[in-house]
């Protein structure tokens, strides 16, 4: 048996956990290891001959034929080249291995892997990894590799170069083989297979970025989220674009020659603040999606209708009020997005979208809805959430083509007979209705597979429920059932079953035939008895029973082999019956909300447990068996009466997540400190005065919580935590920080508000991987200098501090450099 821990060196693990594999740094997870290799058939080997990097290879496989062999019968070469996860594991391990070996060197792993790890490393302070950080990002940029380039780029990599080193690098850029633009002295973009993607830049003012008007090959153009207000014209002379995507800015209106884009497809530019679009638009003829969902305008020009190849059309929350009547002229039209349009009319001409596939009118009120929908052929799709409507449009029975319909948030009581007309319905949704009779007209659809009846008023459904032979979900949540009919048991297909919060007295002893059935979910106050059947469910996987004051189960229950989620929330249970803890593969086991007294030993016979949450019962101890789950990663066993845990607690190797909040326990068990998995830990709400001492010692944590407790300090070997990234420690009686806080370089969130904290120590200055600082509701008279040493700090809050309500010139000074920096600070 192979181990399933494999250390590199002293800050690169890998672990295998069940059947994954998962990289750890300095004790961190860090990522879980995906693709491990390749299969290329002897035939195509020379084609990879020439290859100098592994992104290389991927990239190749991706775009030959072979790859989409592999897409068309995975089958065949998923058994050709199966593997074992032992095998995987070795395979990974031998992979970062050999990475390691070669001084990282990130052609032998793909980039989105190597890059990060180094990274990582580098801040860590391996001296390796900074030798030689920067000479891998400049060895990719300039090896001239567009897709590595452009991860290096948007990932800020290169933000770790300095001016000089920025210089030496454009100035080695080969321009004929990779395109580049600069803004503010700075690579921002590289294109890629014609393509440029400035998404997410703050950039601004598109006037200060040098070369994009010289890429006249240039096909798609992503300037969404860049913070701009305009867009200059000389983007419009870029007449090779085909897509142009502008969304999530301030733009109040689109040049006045956007119609040079001849071979404009698409043009993105929702979100912004266009009241209107200028009339050359109507020029772009190959012209397919035009997306102007969120913005201000309140008129559709008629012109609208010489678009004649537009295809999609979203209008969503503008201040539409009337539609040109043109709009019937967009023959080839799909997709049309009219939520919160503002109309009461749709126009005459709405008739002639005989292609028209998608219909959203989320929020409208248009009251000749019926007569707009008819002849719309080809309408596959229709939401008309929130419109109040009386009842459900006739037309809707002649819409030959429709396999969607939504109808949520209206005020609809009764599915009409004609519904069994719409005979391609396979997915129907119906929420918050009032309704209170289903025809059972609606249960003649043989093609329906997802059928959502939640949040109304009926009391029973038709007897011939069993004729919906392709219904594979099936939620009737939030209405007055009292009764299913036996025929539900001939749903066969029926893979999702959902009843909760009904008035359901008994479940009929047909469920137990709903062989296909894997997710099952029953609540409500009157079930007391699930019936024998339910054990011959043997493909089900997840069980929720909730809010049942006295139901019990069959003890043959134990015979669902496949079972893995059992979800027993408020049913007032007093024990835990035997037969659960007999369930052979059961991998989550919730309890919470009952009024549980104890664990049973049995608990241990659950081997393949990996998450057991037993929360808000009046549980006084955990029982030793505890040992024997070995799998367990979540345990959570908070707002219980529990005063002690068992010395056995110490061997559950996998447990990532441990959870006691609002528990007794004051003096935790030594074999804690053996917890080599434990990552996240929860504990407060509890009169202790100093923090347990074994936490410090669990190496691995990477998050602590610990709050609404009488510490009053913290003690000084709070740096053996030094794989720490979140520390919780909010609402105490803290009133110093020792400086060996500082030393916790892997620390993004430090938590203190609502202590006693007067000053801040400068050591945090040594903090560089800080993210969030919360120091708010303390009593702090300035703000610390050194924050502005903290280059990765995003979020600072003071709120609630002395120095809030009169800041000094010094606080004052410190604020706007912080925002400078970009770093959103919460002061008053």
């Amino acid at each position: 048996m192979i181990s399933n821990e494999y250390r590199i060196n002293e800050n690169l693990t890998l672990k295998l956990k069940g059947k994954k594999t998962f990289i750890y740094i300095n004790g961190i997870k860090f990522r879980q290891c995906f693709r491990v290799m390749l299969y290329i058939p002897g035939e195509l080997s020379q084609h990879y001959d020439d290859v100098t990097s592994i992104d290389e290879v991927i990239e190749l496989h991706n775009k030959s034929v072979f790859a989409q062999e592999i897409l068309e019968n995975s089958q065949k070469y998923n058994n050709r080249a199966s593997i074992t996860p032992e095998e995987e594991f070795i395979a990974h391990c031998s992979n970062l291995q050999c990475w390691v070996e070669n001084n990282y060197d990130t052609n032998l792993l793909s980039y989105n892997l190597s890059f990060p790890l180094l990274k990582e490393l580098t801040h860590l302070g391996d001296q390796q990894a900074k030798r030689v950080f920067k000479e891998e990002i400049m060895k990719r940029i300039l090896s001239s590799s567009p897709t590595v380039a452009t991860y290096l780029v948007n990932e800020n990599y290169l933000d770790y170069f300095d001016e000089s080193e920025y210089e030496t690098m454009i100035d080695e850029l080969d321009e004929e083989k990779i395109d580049y633009v600069i803004f503010k002295n700075k690579i921002i973009g590289i294109v890629v297979n014609d393509k440029l993607d400035l998404s997410y830049r703050d950039i601004n003012n598109l006037e200060k970025i040098s070369k994009i008007q010289n890429f006249h090959l240039l096909k798609s153009l992503n300037l969404s989220d860049t913070n701009i207000s305009a867009i200059p014209g000389w983007v419009c002379e870029l007449k090779s674009l085909e897509t142009l995507d502008i969304s999530f800015n301030k733009i109040s209106e689109l040049p006045h020659n956007i119609g040079n884009l001849k071979n404009l497809k698409i043009l993105c530019c929702a979100e912004n603040e266009i009241k209107s679009l200028p009339e050359s638009l109507k020029n772009l003829k190959l012209l397919k999606e035009l997306d102007l969902n969120q913005n201000q305008i309140d008129l559709l020009p008629s012109w609208i209708g010489d678009l004649e190849n537009l295809e999609v059309l979203y209008l969503a929350s503008n201040e539409l009020s009337d539609l040109p009547n043109s709009l019937g002229s967009l023959k080839h039209l799909k997709s049309l997005d009219l939520k919160q349009a503002k109309g009461k009319h749709l126009p005459n001409s709405f008739t002639e979208l005989k292609n028209l596939e998608e219909l959203y009118l989320e929020f409208t009120e248009f009251e000749n809805l019926s007569e707009s929908l008819m002849g719309l052929e080809s309408l596959k799709t229709l939401i008309i959430l929130g419109c109040e409507l009386k009842s459900l449009p006739e037309s809707i029975q002649f819409l030959s083509s429709l396999e969607y319909l939504n109808i949520e948030m209206n005020d609809i009581d009764e599915i009409p007979d004609w519904i069994d007309r719409v005979q391609k319905l396979t997915k129907f949704i119906s929420s918050s209705n009032p309704l209170h009779l289903i025809s059972k007209n609606l249960f003649h659809l043989k093609k329906l597979e997802k059928l959502y009846l939640i949040n109304s008023q009926f009391e029973s459904i038709p007897e011939n429920i069993g004729e919906l032979e392709s219904l594979i979900e099936f939620n009737l949540n939030n209405n007055e059932l009292k009764k299913l009919p036996e025929t539900i048991g001939n749903l066969r297909n029926l893979v999702d079953l959902s009843l909760i919060c009904n008035q359901l007295s008994h479940l009929p002893n047909s469920i137990g035939n709903l062989q296909n059935l894997k997710k099952f979910k029953v609540g409500g106050k009157n079930l007391k008895l699930f019936p024998n059947t339910i054990c011959n469910l043997r493909n089900l996987k997840h069980l929720e029973v909730l809010n049942f004051k006295e139901l019990e189960f069959p003890p043959e229950i134990y015979k669902l082999e496949e079972l893995e989620i059992l979800s027993l929330d408020h049913l007032f249970l007093e024990k835990i019956p035997e037969y659960i803890t007999s369930i052979p593969n059961l991998k989550e086991l919730l309890l919470y909300g009952n009024k549980l007294q104890f664990l049973p030993e049995e608990i241990g016979d659950l081997v393949h447990l990996e998450f057991l949450d037993i929360r808000s019962n009046t549980i006084d101890s955990i029982p030793d068996s505890i040992q024997n789950l070995s799998n367990l990663n979540s345990l959570f066993i908070s707002k219980n009466p529990i005063n002690r845990l068992p010395e056995t607690i110490g061997k559950l190797k996998s447990l990532e997540v441990f959870d006691v909040f609002e528990c007794n326990i004051k003096i935790f068990p030594e074999s804690m400190k053996n917890l080599t998995s434990l990552e996240e830990l929860h504990y407060g709400f509890i009169d202790i005065y100093k923090i347990p001492r074994i936490f410090l010692e669990i190496s691995s944590l990477n998050s602590l919580t610990i709050g609404r407790t009488q510490i009053s300090e913290i003690p000084s070997n709070i740096s053996n935590l030094t794989s720490i990234r979140f520390l919780d420690l909010s609402n105490n009686k803290i009133s110093s920080i020792p400086n060996t806080l500082g030393n916790l370089k892997s620390l993004e969130n430090l938590i203190l508000n609502g202590n006693n904290l007067e000053s801040v120590p400068s050591d945090l200055k040594k903090l560089k991987s800080l993210k969030f600082l919360i120091l708010s509701f303390n009593n702090l008279h300035s703000i610390p200098n050194f924050v502005l040493q903290l280059d990765s700090l995003e979020e600072l809050y003071l709120n609630d501090n002395p120095i809030a309500k009169n800041p000094d010139n010094q606080s004052k000074e410190i604020i706007e450099k912080l925002k400078d920096k970009k770093v959103l600070v919460t002061f008053d």
